[in-house]
């Protein structure tokens, strides 16, 4: 194999679907598209199912040991069931123009960008700067120089885990905070903490980029928590003008801001009074409902919860109940003002939110946290790894 850089790490794209019968369907995370090591290598020998995993990809790689397996596959992303080609290519060209390239519209013609990576694959180029990418760019006549953005933008990226190179769009290193080696997965590394190791780096960041600029675009492959923690760092009166990247179904990688003239039907929101405790749960179910595993947490670990504030669209729960920003900030705020009011008669209580829901939506409603906190955003178990429900990440004062 030839040797990357280290940090590299390798994406496996397909349009077909992992059969659910197939070992390898339990083995991808659920989050980064990794593999879930500690699943694959909780056994010893190959007599079980995950260690004929092992061997068949030992085999196929020639190694004679899990200890050289290992850290290969810990550079592996598989992404089953993506996208067709037509879609790629509109997501290449959305981007592209997003970064100062031309896009390819001709559908008379093949694809530039496919063409371009035969030849550079044929050239033996696989390693690039901005620079030397540039400068291939404009070889090719397709470099144009001036991305679509607000005049004075300034793009900056968070990211607490890794996505498609696609979804990092193209904010420089010292404008990204890259959180991804203080976690595992989903999971923060052993040792680290959410409010001493996480908080202050985002809050830091946050404010560091907003001294250089007050006209910011912001990128998130990050936890639903720091999404919320942004919104309060940004929020309503800081004075700053931010679109938010946001990914969806349809349409790939588009800008939310909150003027942007969205509209949409409100939330179905309801307040359970479960007894004479204080503390305030809030599960916000936007995308898939979060009622059940809301519900179970509160009965285990949350006996100061007296109210159970449920909000979701009146069609249900589903990935288009959203369509932009200024849709997502106006639910917002109606959730904001109704856990306002049931705070009224429960002065001091903290706010735990769970939620399945955009990144921008949390962000949005952290924008309004001056009068919700103190609140615990809760992380959920995505890959079953963990306590297969929630789990708190840092209070916010």
């Amino acid at each position: 194999m030839t040797r990357k850089p280290d940090g590299s790490a390798f994406v496996f794209l397909t349009t077909d679907r992992i059969a659910d019968s197939d070992p390898l369907s339990g083995l991808i995370s659920k989050n980064d598209h990794s593999i879930l090591l500690e699943k694959l290598f909780s056994t010893r020998t190959d007599n079980s199912l995950m260690g004929s995993v092992r061997a068949c990809w030992r085999k196929h790689l020639k190694l004679e040991s899990d200890q050289q397996l290992k850290p290969i596959l810990s550079k592996l992303r598989i992404f089953d069931g993506y996208r067709s080609l037509e879609e790629l290519r509109q997501e290449v060209n959305t981007n592209a123009v997003a970064v100062g390239l031309k896009p390819d519209n001709d559908a008379r013609s093949d694809f530039r960008y496919d063409d371009l990576a035969q030849k550079l694959n044929g050239r033996k180029i696989d390693t690039f700067n901005r620079g030397n990418l540039v400068e291939v760019a404009k070889e090719e006549g397709l470099w144009v120089g001036t991305p679509i953005e607000p005049v004075g933008s300034l793009l900056i990226a968070i990211h607490s885990f890794l996505g498609l190179a696609t979804d990092l769009v193209s904010a420089e290193q010292d404008n990204t905070l890259h959180l991804n080696h203080l976690f595992r997965q989903r999971y923060l590394e052993e040792g680290r903490e959410w409010q001493a190791d996480i908080k202050p780096l985002v809050e830091s960041f946050l404010t560091d980029m907003a001294h250089r600029s007050s006209d910011l675009r912001l990128v998130m492959n990050a936890h639903a928590s720091i999404a919320y923690l942004a919104g309060t760092v940004y929020h309503v009166k800081s004075g700053i003008h931010l679109e938010l990247m946001q990914k969806g179904i349809v349409g790939g990688l588009r800008a939310w801001c909150a003027d942007d003239r969205t509209a949409g039907d409100a939330l179905k929101i309801t307040n359970n009074t479960l007894g004479g405790s204080p503390d305030i749960a809030v599960g916000i179910s936007i995308t898939q409902s979060v009622e059940a595993h809301m519900q179970r947490y509160i009965d285990a670990s949350l006996p100061s919860v007296g109210h159970m504030v449920t909000a979701m669209p009146h069609s249900g729960p589903g990935q288009q109940c959203i369509s932009g920003g200024q849709h997502s900030s106006k639910l917002a705020q109606q959730l904001a003002q109704f856990i306002r009011e049931v705070k009224i008669d429960n002065f001091g209580a903290t706010v735990h939110v769970f939620a399945a829901c955009p990144n921008s939506f949390l962000f949005y409603l952290g924008q309004q946290h001056q009068w919700i906190g103190p609140v615990i955003v809760y992380e959920f178990d995505f890959d079953g790894q963990g306590n297969k429900g929630y789990q708190p990440s840092f209070l916010i004062e």
